[in-house]
């Protein structure tokens, strides 16, 4: 038992980076595993099994995480690889009870006390309470920003290390954004682990709300191709994100482009109020270049209203999406 649980505490200091997230760069995987450590930690409760100072607060932030991906609708947004054999609502119940559990003067959100949850819990239940709507998480060893702000759950990515790592895919500068119970910029993760034409889709540059620079990809994905060339590493920079009364923002901007014959400084802002998210990018270097956005609405109704503007209408909701030209700053 000794050397079992050594092997526990090891591996979750060596695959959970300081700010409490997988570093596998899959937000799925992520709570699967905030999960199997919530379990062993209530198991070794149960057994008088001693848990370092250490290893209760890396879970602990591991939990925080899951919590800052759930949406309020109890959905989550789907970066890097997904299980496709996980229930994922059961999954979030047992985070929720997790933080119960594991939290001291944790009060639970009965939003998100599944059944599976419900059995971990006691009778907490009286002490119930729904979370905070307004909230900036910044997790910088992972590379995410999560805003949740008004009716609004905004995902950005940019992995500062720059490179696809195990469950991961090309998706440097990306989005995910929710709005009141609808995906209106998705991350379609994938659907298989075969390897085919479809599942290399969905893992590359293209498959998400990114842009691109002569129509490559931010960064090379693949062990092959990191061997062979110096530039597998994107080089990402992030400014820390701030907030003002009711606006939130952040940037971050890679060297991915550096390979390219003439090299591309690439830059993303992103900034949330209650009205409207503004996503502004830049593009600087020399030389004539294409530069391609990539957009995925989900499943909403696209209309092309102009150039440069178009509506997206899912239900109740319409939103209305406003482009601006995009021209390459350098001579």
């Amino acid at each position: 038992r000794t050397w079992s649980w050594a092997i526990l505490e090891r591996e979750l200091f060596r695959q959970v980076l300081p700010d409490g997230m997988l570093g596998e760069q899959s937000t799925h995987y992520h709570l699967l595993l905030t999960r199997t450590y919530i379990e062993v930690l209530l198991a070794a409760q149960k057994i008088h099994q001693p848990i370092s100072i250490n290893m209760l607060r890396r879970v602990q932030l591991m939990i925080r995480v899951a919590q800052a991906f759930i949406r309020p609708d109890g959905s989550l947004p789907v970066v890097g690889d997904f299980s496709p054999d996980t229930n994922v609502e059961n999954l979030v119940g047992v985070i929720e009870a997790g933080a119960v559990r594991l939290i001291d003067g944790y009060r639970p959100d009965i939003r998100f006390l599944t059944e599976n949850g419900m059995w971990w819990v006691d009778n907490e239940l009286e002490k119930s309470n729904s979370r905070s709507v307004a909230q900036s998480v910044y997790l910088p060893q992972a590379g995410y920003w999560l805003c949740q702000h008004h009716l609004w759950h905004v995902l950005f990515i940019a992995d500062p290390r720059g490179q696809v790592i195990r469950h991961g895919h090309v998706d440097a500068l990306s989005l995910c954004i929710w709005h009141d119970g609808y995906e209106l910029l998705i991350d379609s993760g994938n659907f298989t682990y075969q390897s085919d034409e479809w599942a290399n889709y969905f893992r590359s540059a293209r498959a998400h709300n990114l842009f691109m620079i002569d129509d490559a990809p931010p960064m090379l994905n693949g062990s092959g191709w990191q061997r062979l060339l110096d530039y597998d590493e994107a080089r990402v920079q992030w400014v820390a994100p701030q907030q003002f009364e009711h606006w939130y923002w952040t940037s971050a901007a890679h060297q991915g482009y550096q390979r390219l014959a003439h090299g591309v400084n690439v830059r993303r802002r992103v900034l949330v109020s209650n009205d409207y998210i503004w996503i502004t990018d830049w593009a600087e270097g020399i030389g004539t270049h294409d530069l391609t956005v990539c957009w995925h609405w989900g499943e909403n109704e696209v209309t092309h209203l102009q150039d440069g503007q178009w509506q997206i209408a899912k239900a109740r909701w319409s939103w209305l999406v406003n482009g601006v030209a995009a021209t390459l700053a350098g001579a």
